[in-house]
């Protein structure tokens, strides 16, 4: 039987929200297939944005090209592919299915309309699954389709609903607002939701950088309680107490974080970072170079690292960071800008 890889759906617009929508429909499609009896495997990724925590927006579902060059297997499979959007509460879905080796379409699916119509493509393409392969459709209906019945199921969808009533929310009664009080209860629904569960940790981020660092770090507090995505809550965490300028306590949560998972990148950039801003330039360079090693292919962290060699005094080894990003045509505006003016800089400063 041949695997089938599910990559969080693709996004049409640059949305954390509609990031963490779209893993949650990839996710619950993968634990359908696996009910189903066929060998489902989730493949979550989080975006490379430049060091930032935020999902990698696409114009276009997700391609054979991409998913091989991040799968880096020569392992036949079948490649799930979609894009979802979210607007007014209506859904709109598009998702293929293709074989690895050859790039033959498998299933083509859509879905456009309320939850309802949504979770029936999910079904849809779970029985165009099971046909292909040689197995006979289910006759029952997708166990996810629940959520477009279940008001309380349904927060888990939509658990970032209140986020405009709390930007409308100003002095006094901001102070007074729960900001997870919807989310609690989607976590209630449903606990182990990817959607409320990050919507929470981008919350408490937010609202540290806002002057309310005890209610997001009791937030992170509860949260740990209820969710077993430990690392991911403790970087939020770090990141929430950076957010507010506490360096120190931001490290230690960072540290933290990499005992919970080695091979984890980004907290060893922000470690980096954190140490580039009070020029310790050795501990930066350390940090910086563990976190190319574990993401190679992040011109943010390469160009952090440069700085740190150049400031070490380092300049060949800099330069060739720089210049690597560079002549990468898929770097974006930002990094190639950063990259060609601390060369420049670096050069004038030995001469």
């Amino acid at each position: 039987m041949l695997p089938i890889l599910l990559f969080p759906f693709a996004i049409r617009r640059s949305d954390d929200t509609q990031g963490l929508w779209a893993r949650q429909l990839s996710f619950q499609l993968s634990q359908e297939l696996t009910s189903a009896g066929l060998d489902a495997r989730y493949v979550p990724m989080v975006a490379r944005a430049e060091g930032t925590l935020h999902w990698f927006p696409r114009t276009e579902p997700w391609t054979r090209q991409d998913a091989s060059q991040l799968l880096d297997t020569r392992e036949d499979a079948l490649l799930l592919l979609g894009s979802s959007r979210v607007q007014d509460a209506q859904v709109s879905l598009q998702i293929k299915v293709i074989r690895a080796s050859d790039g033959r379409h498998v299933v083509d699916a859509s879905g456009q309309g309320g939850l309802a119509q949504a979770f029936e493509a999910l079904g849809e393409v779970r029985d165009a699954l099971l046909t292909a392969l040689g197995n006979a459709p289910l006759e029952r209906p997708p166990a996810c389709q629940r959520w477009a019945n279940d008001p309380d199921a349904r927060l888990a969808l939509f658990a970032d609903a209140d986020a405009d009533l709390l930007d409308q929310l100003d002095g006094d009664p901001w102070r007074q607002a729960d900001p997870f009080a919807l989310l609690r209860r989607a976590l209630d629904a449903e606990p182990e939701c990817q959607h409320a569960i990050g919507t929470w940790l981008a919350r408490g981020i937010r609202i540290a950088g806002r002057g309310k660092l005890r209610v997001a770090l009791a937030g992170f507090d509860e949260l740990l309680s209820r969710s077993s995505a430990h690392r991911d809550i403790w970087c939020a965490r770090a990141e929430a107490l950076s957010k507010a300028k506490h360096f120190e306590a931001a490290e230690d949560a960072y540290r933290h974080t990499l005992t919970l998972d080695p091979t984890f990148a980004y907290p060893y950039f922000r470690l980096g970072y954190l140490r580039l801003l009070v020029e310790d330039w050795t501990s930066a360079e350390h940090y910086l170079a563990e976190a190319l090693k574990r993401d190679p292919d992040q011109h943010a962290i390469r160009n952090q690292l440069a700085i740190a060699r150049a400031e070490l005094g380092k300049l060949e080894e800099a330069q060739a960071l720089w210049n690597e990003v560079l002549a990468d045509d898929a770097a974006s505006a930002d990094a190639r800008r950063l990259a060609e003016t601390s060369k420049a800089v670096a050069s004038a400063r030995v001469q």
